[in-house]
C-alpha cells in the first residue's frame, strides 16, 4: 500500500512540476466540467474495452489482434495516468477546503492522490467514487477548459 501511494505521490510531483500550467489548466476543466468529463471519459472506457474484447477474440485465429489489445490498453493506461494527476489537484483543494486550508501547491495535489488512495480500501462505496474519478480522469483530457 505504502510502495503504491509512494508511486502516486512520485507521478504527481513529476507531472506537476514539469507542466504546472497544463495541470492547473486541466484542473480547472475537473471542476467546471466533471459530469462532461465522465460521460465523455466513459464514453471512451466502454468503446476501448468493445473494441479490446473484439480484437481478443479474433487474437485466437489472428495473432497478430493480440499486439492490438495491448496497445488499446495501453492507451487507456496513458490517458487514466495523465488525467489522474489534475484530478488528485481537484479532491485535494475540496479536501484542503473543507479542513480550512487554502493552498495550491503540490501539497494539495498529494493530498488528493493520499485521499482518492485511501478510498479503495472502502468496499464498495469507495470504489464507486474512485472508479468515478478514473473515468474523468479518461475524459478530462479531450475536454478545453
Amino acid at each position: 500500500m505504502l510502495m503504491s501511494y509512494l508511486l502516486l505521490a512520485a507521478w504527481v510531483s513529476f507531472l506537476s512540476a514539469l507542466f504546472p500550467e497544463w495541470v492547473k489548466l486541466k484542473a480547472q476543466t475537473v471542476q467546471t466540467k466533471s459530469v462532461r468529463a465522465f460521460l465523455f471519459g466513459l464514453i471512451v472506457v466502454l468503446l476501448l474495452g468493445v473494441v479490446g474484447a473484439i480484437l481478443g477474440g479474433v487474437a485466437k485465429h489472428f495473432p497478430p489482434a493480440g499486439v492490438l489489445v495491448v496497445l488499446l490498453f495501453l492507451a487507456l493506461l496513458i490517458l487514466y495516468a495523465l488525467g489522474w494527476v489534475p484530478v488528485t489537484w481537484v479532491i485535494g483543494q475540496r479536501v484542503a477546503s473543507i479542513a480550512g486550508c487554502e493552498r495550491q501547491d503540490l501539497t494539495v495535489a498529494l493530498l488528493g492522490a493520499l485521499v482518492l488512495h485511501l478510498l479503495v480500501f472502502l468496499p464498495v462505496v469507495g470504489w464507486a467514487v474512485v472508479l468515478y474519478w478514473a473515468i474523468v480522469a479518461v475524459g478530462v483530457l479531450a475536454l478545453r477548459p
